[in-house]
This record gives structure tokens, sequence and C-alpha cells, in this order.
């Protein structure tokens, strides 16, 4: 969840789910979780921000979210590397 400390830099936004990137590039998630797109390896639907785990040692870059998918850009080992989630094969 979000305290005074915490400044948004960039926020991706779907009908039913949010994406936000803080100032350090620390990504948090809410709203639906079908499919896992939430990022969190569960499909629990959120009403608060909750930090992503799985990119927690990471510097998030963007993060994109729409209804049924979801795209996120790391920096990594001098490159960048690409999660995405979605309900389509």
């Amino acid at each position: 969840m979000f305290t005074e400390d915490i400044f948004i830099v960039s926020i991706s936004l779907s009908y039913e789910s949010v994406m936000a990137i803080d100032m350090y590039g620390k990504l948090y998630s809410w709203g639906k979780g079908e499919y896992g797109c939430l990022g969190h390896n569960d499909q629990w639907n959120l009403s608060k921000p909750v930090l992503v785990n799985q990119f927690k040692d990471q510097i998030v870059l963007k993060a994109k979210i729409g209804i049924g998918f979801s795209i996120v850009e790391i920096l990594k080992w001098n490159g960048y590397l690409s999660w995405k989630c979605s309900w389509e094969e």
C-alpha cells in the first residue's frame, strides 16, 4: 500500500486493473487478478496497491496493463527483459 514516501512516476490503467511505477522503479498493482496479470503469482483481486514481489529487486522501466494482458519491461544485465501475461494463447 502507498505511504506518503512513495512517489508514482508512471501509471497504466485498464478497465479493471492498475499498474504503477514509483521513482525507484518499483512496481505496484491492484484490481482484477484474473490469469495472474497483476504479477503476484495468484489470481486474487486487490483493492489496494501492492508491491509486485517478483520485480522487487529489479528496476521497472515500463508497465502496461489491459483487459487480459500485462507487459513489464525491466532493466537487467545491461539489457531489457519483458514479462507478459495474457489469457490468449
